[in-house]
This record gives structure tokens, sequence and C-alpha cells, in this order.
């Protein structure tokens, strides 16, 4: 999906249903005299029940003292309260904590500790909250070709975000989501196809071997994809073209 130009780009169907499709309406269902046909709009038995079971709850957000209030800050979209990034801080996320989860959602929170993690889902990703605009998984790579481009040079393409598929880490899966019609790519391990390739949908890759170290389209080289290894000692980076060793105090290239 890309929410910012409201896109459905794929819709993957993991397995086959194990039973037969049931609909949803019961064939012996049949609708109570009252509501069938034009006798609704003479029906006037109908009451509906106007309690309300806490009514100090209602008037809390439905007056002025809540969501109807006249104050500008309340009523105007683009006024933002600054103070609301200091929920970013809160770890109190028990069930009798006194953090406000409306406050959190209002406060532009999508991504938080004491929210749902949506981008777990999505094969083990961790978002990152973006205030008041949503959130990013840290596994997802959009990649679109510039409008007027082909695609035959590098330049063509616009990748989001901009780090690209460098310092990825092994043994992780990621999502490339690709938005490039006409132009298919594919990710490839030493020349060779580790996917199939498209021009609109999501490539899903995992860095395992053969390690993934190219996105490919139809004239060459798109993307360069390097993977990040860490141990107690020792941090490594590699390309498909050079590999960099770091330590605390010297650097060496080969």
């Amino acid at each position: 999906v890309n929410a910012v130009s409201e896109e459905l780009l794929q819709i993957g169907i993991s397995s086959a249903c194990g039973e037969a499709f049931v609909p949803y309406a019961s064939s012996s269902y049949s609708r109570p005299e009252g509501l069938r046909g034009s006798e609704l709009a003479d029906n006037t038995d109908c009451q509906p029940n106007t309690s309300i079971p806490n009514a100090s709850l209602f008037l809390q957000v439905h007056t002025d003292t809540g969501y109807a209030s006249d104050e500008n800050a309340v009523q105007n979209d683009t006024v933002v309260d600054q103070s609301a990034s200091l929920l970013a801080f809160r770890t109190d996320c028990e069930p009798n904590s006194t953090l406000n989860f409306d406050a959190l959602l209002l406060g532009g929170f999508l991504c938080h500790p004491c929210l749902p993690d949506n981008c777990d889902v999505q094969d083990g990703g961790r978002c990152q909250n973006i205030q008041w605009s949503g959130y990013t998984c840290d596994n997802e790579i959009h990649l679109d070709l510039r409008p007027g481009f082909s695609g035959t040079e590098p330049g063509d393409w616009q990748v989001d975000p901009t780090s690209g598929l460098e310092l990825l880490d092994l043994g992780r899966t990621y999502h490339l989501v690709v938005n490039s019609p006409s132009a298919p790519v594919h990710v490839a391990s030493e020349g060779e196809p580790v996917t199939q390739a498209i021009d609109v949908g999501t490539l899903i890759f995992t860095m395992v071997d053969p390690v993934p170290d190219a996105v490919v389209g139809p004239s060459g080289l798109v993307l360069p994809i390097s993977v990040i290894q860490t141990t107690t000692s020792t941090t490594s980076v590699t390309t498909s073209t050079t590999t960099s060793s770091f330590t605390s105090d010297t650097v060496t290239i080969s």
C-alpha cells in the first residue's frame, strides 16, 4: 500500500482457504415484518434506548470541554501541541496506568511502545513513528521510477528512505515496494535473480545465502545492496564490489 498516493499496489494470497466459502447471509434468514419494504417508513413502534450508561463520560468529550470545544486548537486540524512529543517517552503501558491512550493517538503516535507494532506482522519489521503523519517500517523500502524517465539510468529512480538498501541486517526479511510501470526490476545475487521481476508490487527477500547484492532493472544495476553484520568486536560492511572492515581504532579497505 502506498499511503501517500492512496494506492493498493499488491494483494498477496499466502495460502488457499481450507474450506469452501460460506456466504455471510443465511439462506434461512427472514426480515421481521416491520422491516419489510415500505412498512419500515410506517413503523412507529421502534423506540431506541436513549439512556447513556455514564453521562459524565459522554459530556467529557462531547461538550465544550472536549471535541466540541470552541478553542481553535481543538477545531483546527493544522494546530498541534508540541508538548505531545513528550508522550514518546512514556513506557507505563499497564492497564491501570495514568497514560491516556486517546491522547496518545491524538498526539500523533501510531507507533509507540504502548501500542501494537503494525510492522511486526510484516516479517518482523519495527515501526518508527512520524508524529502526526503516520509511521514507517524499518524493513520496508520504496522504489519509484521518476515520472517521464525510462529507468535506464540510476538517476531515473527515487528511493525512500534515501539510505535505500544500504547496511541491511543478515537474516532479516525486507519488503521492496516497487512502482515502476513498464520497467520491471528484480533482486539478484551475483548476477542471478533471487526474486521475480515486477514493475508494480512488492518484492520480498531475505538476507541469507545467496545474499542479495543488487536490484536490477531492464538496463542493468538500479541499486546496490549492502549488508551489515555485527559481532561483539567487529562490524563488517559488504557490497557486491567492496568489503570494508572497521575496528575501534583502524580502518582498512581492500
